[in-house]
């Protein structure tokens, strides 16, 4: 299966895998850069910012590791919450 036919078939196991070959600082760092986890600079009232979680960050609230099988469920969006809708797939 190929990018496009797991976006348009949301087929979560296509992104669990690749959620597992990135690993889980690989996808913070590309959804941070690609805004995500920030506001959106739009004028919305009581936009706050969202959460793209990493290594460090379960370290430093959580004060443990990361499991490998928590990038699983941020690889389809289905993360630690404070996100935003407009970050995160119904």
């Amino acid at each position: 299966m190929d990018l496009h036919k797991a976006i348009v078939e949301s087929c979560d196991i296509f992104f669990y895998n690749v959620g597992q070959r990135l690993g889980i600082d690989r996808i913070s760092y590309y959804a941070t850069h690609l805004g995500l986890g920030h506001r959106t600079g739009v004028d919305l009232p009581s936009e706050e910012t969202g959460l793209v979680p990493s290594e460090e960050w379960v370290q430093r609230v959580f004060h443990r590791k990361w499991y490998a099988g928590e990038t699983i469920s941020v690889a389809i969006g289905k993360a630690p919450s404070r996100r935003l809708p407009c970050n995160s797939r119904a």
